[in-house]
């Protein structure tokens, strides 16, 4: 039964993370085209908020430290959050998570079977757990390929002769280049089109390579965000140093970029009314799963190479319905 509540919050963990870039696609966020790495601060700033939240139990079983490990994988999450931003932006938020989700568990995995003790644990069973990194594999692809079969199995499609909306052919719902789901607002979202591509205009070749690039750097950096707290006997006291790190991470990667931009002439504007929120939000949930995990592994014992190929499952249907 224990076992079964820490595999229950590593599944936990998987929707959080499977939710939070969501927040980029949101019609106040998508239409002032926020720079991802502006976003990215906004998000790490919601991360460190959160990560407060810790110290009143870090209190009751002791002092509040500072604990490197912790900084460490706050360092981490910051260089994984950011590209997930551009690779979203670039490459589409389906595709770009199916991209970092398959990199991001093959790297856990690795260091759940490769890795040094304690992050790394022996097998009880290769062939299955091979078996279990196929099938979460083939879920990272699904992701990928999520739009094009949706459309190809939609009933709709398949049965009905006439617009789905209405007899004005593509001046319904679609873009002005007839596109289906050019601006389309759905449920206080925007279509991925609009929301990550606000001209609605087919992505360039250069774009669709820098995104990927990107993608696969997110999945460098996040399957390894929590390999530092492994070493730590209790890593919920290193949630504050963790939202420090985090910060700190955030703050130096926006200044270099807010200063390279205003050496341009091209200062780009915070936006912080219409997206500070949003951001702030996303942090805060992704935080949510961060700490699923974190309990999981340290209080659950799950080993690593499962629980956190599990969170990069991303259970959370946020992509277009």
């Amino acid at each position: 039964m224990v076992a079964a509540v820490g595999y229950l919050l590593a599944v936990l963990s998987s929707v959080f993370n499977g939710s939070f870039v969501a927040f980029a696609k949101l019609e106040s966020v998508a239409c002032v085209d926020l720079h991802p790495i502006l976003f990215n601060f906004y998000v790490t700033c919601g991360v460190a908020i959160s990560s407060c939240l810790a110290i009143p139990y870090i209190l009751a079983h002791g002092g509040l430290t500072f604990v490197y490990e912790g900084a460490v994988g706050g360092v981490l999450f910051v260089g994984a959050s950011s590209l997930s931003f551009v690779a979203a932006k670039n490459l589409g938020l389906s595709t770009g998570q199916g991209v970092w989700s398959g990199c991001a568990i093959t790297v856990a995995f690795l260091w759940g079977v490769l890795g040094p003790q304690p992050v790394g644990q022996p097998l009880g069973s290769l062939p299955l757990s091979l078996l279990a990194l196929l099938f979460l594999l083939r879920g990272a692809v699904g992701m990928v390929k999520c739009e094009p079969l949706g459309r190809a199995l939609d009933w709709r499609e398949l049965h009905d002769t006439e617009p789905l909306h209405g007899s004005n052919g593509s001046n319904g719902s679609n873009g002005s280049d007839g596109s289906p789901g050019s601006g389309q607002r759905e449920n206080g979202l925007l279509s991925e089109d609009c929301a990550l591509q606000p001209q609605a205009v087919p992505l360039a070749r250069g774009a669709r390579v820098s995104g990927f690039c990107a993608a696969v750097g997110v999945g460098l950096f996040g399957g390894s965000i929590l390999v530092p707290l492994t070493y730590l006997d209790d890593a919920i006291s290193a949630l504050p140093s963790f939202g420090l790190g985090a910060l700190a991470g955030g703050a130096l990667l926006t200044t270099i970029f807010y200063a390279a931009a205003l050496r341009r002439g091209e200062p780009p504007a915070l936006e912080l009314r219409s997206t500070l929120w949003a951001g702030l939000a996303s942090g805060l949930v992704w935080n949510g799963g961060n700490l699923c995990q974190i309990v999981a592994q340290n209080v659950y014992g799950v080993p690593y190479g499962i629980a956190y190929p599990i969170l990069q499952a991303q259970l959370h249907p946020n992509l277009r319905p």
